[in-house]
């Protein structure tokens, strides 16, 4: 299925000590690049994390944010080491008495130094398979958020591709009409010159126009890449570096068509040509 490398999930669940709040941020790119926000009871799993990530996907920027906030106990206050919250404030002290007019620390940015809170310990195994869990479930959401992105990329490249074609097959059906304008064209400025041209040499001069007229070649490849095109298009995910390359091929052969152009309807057609490619090469840079 085709799918979009772009997308935003988020999912919150509650465990024992707290709630947690899991957001996704993905964005096109070249390679996988993933830059990662943790909570600090969080932050030993970013490894595995990365690792998770890296099993779904194969591409793109993702931001990944982890919130973790702390249940409030209704009978008793948040415990504070008074300990070590005492040697910071010294220590914020001392630092204060070397600065001019520094700013006062409020008791929010103290509760959010490390330690400073004397929360229990959490086992960090049960700890692990909540994140997992929830990690899990804001994949999911993504990914389907992706799909769905994807889904309407799909139909945005194949009508496009319906028109490549249908502008392939005109430009085929025209080349015999060209022709027998070209050899009207060769006979008219002849009588005009008052020159006399046998029928063999008036025959050579149209093979050696059809011949460097001739786009079936061109068009063949057109063709061809246009349905691999539509044969990526219903594979699973991942190839967008292959559609990318199939654009490159298209450009390729709507340029040739363009350089033996007969008419200027012709050359309508092949600008129309790189306009549809074009279009398609800027969406299938958001394809995984």
């Amino acid at each position: 299925m085709t799918s979009s490398m772009t997308g935003f999930a988020r999912f919150s669940h509650q465990i024992s000590v707290a709630q947690i709040t899991y957001e996704i941020r993905a964005l096109n790119h070249r390679f996988l690049d993933i830059s990662m926000r943790l909570a600090e009871p969080v932050q030993n799993f970013e490894p595995l994390l990365r690792a998770e990530l890296r099993q779904f996907f194969a591409r793109g920027k993702f931001d990944v944010t982890i919130k973790f906030e702390w249940h409030a106990d209704k009978n008793h206050s948040l415990p504070i080491d008074q300990g070590m919250l005492n040697h910071l404030i010294e220590a914020i002290d001392r630092v204060a008495k070397q600065m001019i007019n520094p700013a006062p620390v409020s008791p929010l940015e103290l509760l959010r130094w490390p330690g400073i809170l004397g929360l229990e310990p959490i086992d960090q195994i049960t700890l692990w398979q909540d994140i997992s869990y929830g990690f899990k479930q804001s994949v999911a959401i993504l990914q389907g958020a992706r799909e769905v992105e994807g889904q309407v990329i799909k139909r945005y490249l194949e009508e496009r591709i319906v028109k490549i074609v249908a502008i392939s097959d005109a430009l085929q059906a025209s080349l015999p009409e060209l022709l027998c304008a070209q050899q009207a064209r060769l006979q008219k400025r002849c009588t005009d010159a008052s020159l006399s041209l046998d029928a063999n040499r008036l025959a050579q001069e149209i093979v050696m126009f059809a011949q460097r007229s001739d786009i079936a070649e061109e068009i063949s490849r057109l063709m061809s890449h246009a349905a691999a095109v539509r044969q990526l298009l219903t594979e699973s995910a991942g190839h967008g570096r292959r559609l990318d390359f199939l654009m490159q091929e298209l450009n390729r052969e709507a340029n040739t068509i363009g350089a033996k152009s007969l008419c200027a309807v012709q050359t309508a057609q092949v600008i129309e040509l790189k306009v549809l490619i074009e279009q398609m090469r800027e969406q299938i840079q958001n394809i995984e």
